[in-house]
């Protein structure tokens, strides 16, 4: 999918491998993340030692204290062996009363645990706020994948520049699809208190979170596709967080309130401070 070529995509196949033939790898480990226990039923995510695709499940369930089994490892010939996921990661596990089923295809098992996490929304108007708003965020990732910086390309300064600085106007027009085009109708879809909507966080945050605010500056020094760490660290590619938070704050407070809310949860605060070095 183009998607997966994009912003998080192109973690899957034999590039990944490299990672490990290259000396750089992380030792199998399997750790509970948690703010609460006693859930049921149980939950195991398995992905490569990195952020990409399943992150955002990954600060779904840290956001609503659930506990989880996070198991991440590179170890293909298992993944393989499960028809649910198409031979690749992620996959998670989720047992109840005994009986496990398996989740395959990243949206797939966002969307399952939203719903499971109780985070699609309390009614049809907060979940068709919440939908839109994620089809917009893929979007804009797609574009930006496709258009800007194709996944494992170099930074093009005056394509990053377009992207960032072009003005939202409101447009049918493909040509005017830029980060602030985007930006302009998510603003207009979210509440002002910090939440996408009501009071409490949905896939939505996560989602925006993921895509706006997540930084990671403890990545290899060269990673599997060629690229510095650096290439990975900020939102877009960009050099620095500030390119991003400063429009936020700038011109959507609305967006910036939520990204800085979902920050600074303490259940995140905690995650993120764990999280340590990353594949990607």
């Amino acid at each position: 999918m183009k998607f997966e070529q994009g912003l998080f995509g192109g973690l899957i196949a034999g590039a990944v491998l490299g990672y490990f033939a290259s000396g750089c790898t992380q030792p199998k480990t399997t750790k509970k993340t948690s703010c609460c226990s006693g859930s049921k039923p149980t939950f195991k995510l398995s992905y490569w030692p990195g952020r990409g695709l399943a992150e955002i499940t990954r600060v779904m369930f840290t956001v609503a204290g659930v506990e989880f089994e996070d198991e991440r490892s590179g170890d293909r010939a298992t993944w393989l062996s499960y028809k649910e996921n198409c031979g690749r990661p992620p996959l998670l596990f989720v047992t109840d009363s005994g009986k496990t089923i398996r989740v395959g295809q990243s949206k797939s098992i966002r969307n399952f645990v939203a719903r499971e996490l109780k985070m699609d929304g309390k009614n049809r108007t907060e979940r068709a706020i919440i939908q839109t708003i994620i089809g917009h965020c893929e979007e804009m990732l797609q574009t930006f994948g496709k258009d800007i910086c194709p996944y494992g390309e170099s930074v093009d300064e005056e394509k990053m520049n377009m992207w960032f600085n072009m003005p939202g106007v409101h447009s049918a027009e493909r040509e005017n699809r830029y980060f602030r085009w985007y930006m302009m109708y998510i603003e207009e879809l979210c509440g002002s208190d910090g939440f996408v909507v009501g009071d409490s966080f949905t896939v939505a945050d996560a989602l925006i979170w993921i895509t706006l605010r997540d930084v990671c500056t403890d990545l290899p020094e060269k990673l599997y596709n060629g690229q510095p760490g650096s290439y990975m660290s900020y939102p877009f590619r960009a050099a620095n967080l500030e390119t991003t938070t400063n429009i936020l704050q700038a011109d959507f407070p609305k967006v910036y309130k939520i990204v800085e809310n979902f920050n600074s949860c303490p259940a995140m605060e905690k995650y993120l401070a764990a999280r340590g070095t990353q594949m990607f």
